[in-house]
């Protein structure tokens, strides 16, 4: 019994224990006193035999709920990102793959393994449908300032022929245009029209509008999205 104390498997030294004291059992009568000294030490043997077991148990059962409590604050941090307002859409990601890759390397027990992998798996998914959603938002958002840039720009043009111009509005209509991140080509539409804007007729401007327009709808249809009813 005491060579199994240092045996390197612990499960096996507990079940060579159980099958030792069922021998002991067999044992025929000795003197009660030897008997008994024998008796105390052959049990504090395979107590501290099954003590050395749930040791080891212990442990790597505190070593899964570790691993366990790792593998579900990984995934709430994904689940925290999505209830998040994205202004950097790049930095989110770097952010998911990062705890993606964290939550990789973890030794997942088999019993959970499956399911921890399928929430992570959800977690992610619902950040990047919330990424995609305020990229389309925010594409709209821009096409919607370009659609009222426009306007303002076709209003300073009927003043320029109706002799009301101002060259404040101009300068705001050009700031507007410069400040905003747009397809060069709706850019440089609008800017060209705005230089232009002093020598125009009638005429030439509902020429320009049907050429911005013919511009954004080809836009709108390589993008994907519908133009207003008023386009």
């Amino acid at each position: 019994a005491k060579q199994l104390l240092t045996h390197t498997d612990t499960r096996v030294a507990c079940d060579s224990v159980k099958q030792l004291q069922a021998s002991w059992k067999t044992i025929g009568k000795t003197w009660f006193k030897e008997d008994q000294s024998s008796w105390n030490e052959f049990r504090q043997t395979c107590d501290a035999v099954f003590a050395r077991r749930q040791e080891e148990t212990n442990a790597a059962q505190a070593e899964r709920q570790a691993i366990l409590n790792q593998a579900n604050q990984l995934i709430g941090v994904i689940r925290d990102l999505s209830q998040q307002n994205f202004t950097d859409a790049s930095a989110v990601k770097t952010q998911i793959e990062s705890t993606q890759q964290q939550f990789a390397v973890l030794d997942l027990p088999r019993d959970q393994a499956k399911g921890l992998q399928q929430s992570m798996q959800n977690a992610v998914q619902a950040v990047n449908d919330k990424i995609h959603q305020h990229k389309l938002q925010a594409e709209k958002n821009r096409w919607q300032v370009i659609y009222s840039v426009a306007k303002e720009l076709h209003g300073f043009e009927v003043s320029v022929i109706a002799g009301k111009s101002n060259e404040e509005s101009c300068e705001a209509i050009s700031k507007l245009i410069s400040s905003n991140d747009w397809p060069k080509t709706i850019a440089s539409a609008l800017q060209s029209r705005l230089i232009n804007a002093k020598n125009l007729t009638s005429a030439d401007v509902e020429i320009s509008n049907k050429k911005l327009r013919e511009l954004v709808l080809r836009a709108d249809i390589l993008a994907g999205r519908e133009s207003p009813e008023d386009e």
